[in-house]
């Protein structure tokens, strides 16, 4: 596209008419230093009618911008620095755009009891996966102490078939599951992800609710997020004042955080909450 206006280009290219069968991929290139999370919404609002790739060019570019429109476009990013070869990047990313892929994904949950009578039922939908991409869906079920089994039913239609497809398979055993946290906190990590994800994305006015939800999600299943820190403290009978050490650390603004005036509120809270990330570590590299 050139330059750095993102937004109208990524606007004009919605208001075409799609045509049946001819999927819109839309490859954004981009060196400039913008910071502005409408764009990102944008993409993200309109993701089931196109995917949108991006390529960052130079060593000024944002990464925030880049990382997030290939993310929000349902393809995927790239960046290539002052001097590097930009053919081999630039193949990688139209692979990515004329890739295969299945979209239009349902997955039906039926859970059942030893009396086969349905306890628990459960929808969910992705738009689109790319070809060697893993289909990942987690089911949070609030109670599994009287489930005997489940029914896992998914439709989806694949580009290279042109047609619909539908497979039904089953969980048995269930009580048998390994009885561990693990499975939890990647599902709730890939939820927290998911939310954070969204709250770049979002109207101001429902963003610190979104917040509030991210933040109790992280402190009941001790899950980093970008809102919570973690402090380890180890405790010592006895403090050496010898050993104590003084370090004064620089602040350094990122250059992705260098325009205030543009993009959201989020930008300052970020660089902030970096600032504090880093202090924190150097005083349990201290402590420790």
């Amino acid at each position: 596209m050139g330059g750095t206006e993102i937004l109208k280009p990524l606007e004009a290219a919605t208001r075409i008419p799609l045509k049946p069968g001819y999927p819109r991929t839309i490859i954004s290139l981009t060196d400039g230093d913008v910071l502005n999370d409408q764009i990102i919404r944008h993409v993200y609002d309109h993701n089931s009618m196109m995917r949108v790739c991006s390529i960052g060019i130079g060593n000024g570019i944002s990464h925030y911008l880049i990382k997030n429109i290939g993310k929000a476009g349902k393809c995927t990013s790239e960046f290539i620095k002052d001097d590097e070869d930009i053919g081999q990047k630039s193949l990688y990313i139209l692979q990515a755009a004329v890739s295969r892929y299945i979209q239009d994904i349902d997955m039906d949950t039926k859970c059942y009891n030893a009396l086969k009578e349905v306890v628990f039922w459960d929808q969910a939908t992705q738009s689109l996966v790319l070809k060697n991409m893993p289909c990942q869906q987690y089911v949070y079920i609030p109670n599994g102490n009287n489930i005997n089994h489940c029914d896992i039913t998914v439709t989806y239609y694949s580009s290279y078939y042109k047609k619909k497809y539908q497979e039904t398979f089953t969980i048995p055993s269930f009580a048998q599951a390994e009885v561990t946290d693990i499975w939890h906190k990647l599902a709730y990590n890939a939820k927290i992800q998911d939310l954070a994800f969204q709250s770049k994305s979002i109207p101001m006015e429902e963003y610190n609710a979104l917040k509030s939800q991210i933040i109790q999600l992280s402190t009941k299943y001790q899950i980093l997020s970008e809102f919570t820190v973690f402090l380890t403290v180890v405790k010592e009978d006895a403090v050496d004042p010898s050993k104590l050490v003084k370090i004064d650390i620089p602040v350094v603004k990122s250059v992705d955080y260098s325009r205030s005036s543009i993009g959201s509120n989020n930008s300052s809270f970020q660089f902030k909450f970096s600032s504090v990330l880093l202090m924190i570590f150097m005083l349990l590299a201290i402590i420790l």
